[in-house]
């Protein structure tokens, strides 16, 4: 499943793609805790990716054997 995270970064709202065999909850974990330094501030939502796949976009590809250190 593709989901969609919005997030900050130095003040400027981003979303990247998180390619994800998870549930919800478990992809938002790994977003913060991999590619935010654990800053929960810096998130901003999650959803499910309903819209076609946008060139450019940066795509996370989440380990499936990921768990919260």
């Amino acid at each position: 499943m593709l989901y969609n995270v919005s997030f900050m970064l130095n003040g400027v709202d981003c979303a990247n793609l998180v390619d994800a065999e998870a549930d919800m909850e478990t992809v938002k974990e790994y977003f913060i805790h991999d590619h935010l330094n654990g800053d929960k501030n810096r998130f901003v939502g999650i959803s499910e990716n309903n819209e076609s796949y946008k060139p450019g976009k940066p795509v996370h590809k989440m380990p499936n054997n990921w768990k919260r250190k």
